[in-house]
């Protein structure tokens, strides 16, 4: 696809893939979720908006992994519109909910009086697994799978639950 548009409004730029930047942005992600799972007792809202923000974090490392970097005062809103275009028809629900979420966790930012359901933050918490699990498997490439806090079997006696893996397919 060509972001013409986008580069002429001034809001995305080409730029050099960086590994260890996008490897650093996955971590981040993951650690969004790792951070939304152990505040969702305590601060439900809380946990909705860190579960959004390692969606987003997510989006950004798949546009970095395709050379383009997003600018200006907009970014996030770039960073969808380019991810929504890089992802198959499939991720329209997922991309759908990350706006929904986006929106409602500006909302609490903005008036803290915004509850969040318990069922909602459980969805929330979800959808934001596979949304980030499936946007950095479509980063890394079919070659690697992306594991976020799931066990790794690296034996009959070690199963660490790293906060995200990736690890190229046997």
């Amino acid at each position: 696809m060509r972001y013409d548009e986008l580069r002429a409004k001034g809001v995305l730029d080409d730029a050099a893939a960086s590994g260890k930047q996008v490897a650093s942005l996955a971590r981040r992600a993951a650690k969004d979720l790792q951070t939304a799972k152990a505040t969702v007792l305590v601060d439900r809202e809380w946990a909705y908006t860190m579960a959004a923000q390692g969606m987003v974090r997510a989006a950004r490392a798949l546009v970095l992994a395709e050379g383009l970097r997003p600018k200006g005062r907009e970014q996030v809103k770039t960073v969808l519109q380019v991810a929504g275009a890089l992802l198959a028809a499939d991720f329209l629900p997922l991309m759908n909910q990350l706006e929904r979420m986006r929106r409602k966790s500006q909302q609490f930012l903005d008036a803290a009086d915004r509850p969040i359901s318990a069922y909602e933050g459980e969805v929330a918490l979800k959808t934001a697994e596979e949304f980030v699990r499936r946007v950095l498997q479509r980063a890394f490439g079919e070659r690697y799978d992306v594991l976020v806090q799931s066990p790794i079997a690296l034996d009959d006696a070690s199963e660490p639950e790293p906060d995200l893996a990736v690890v190229r397919e046997r």
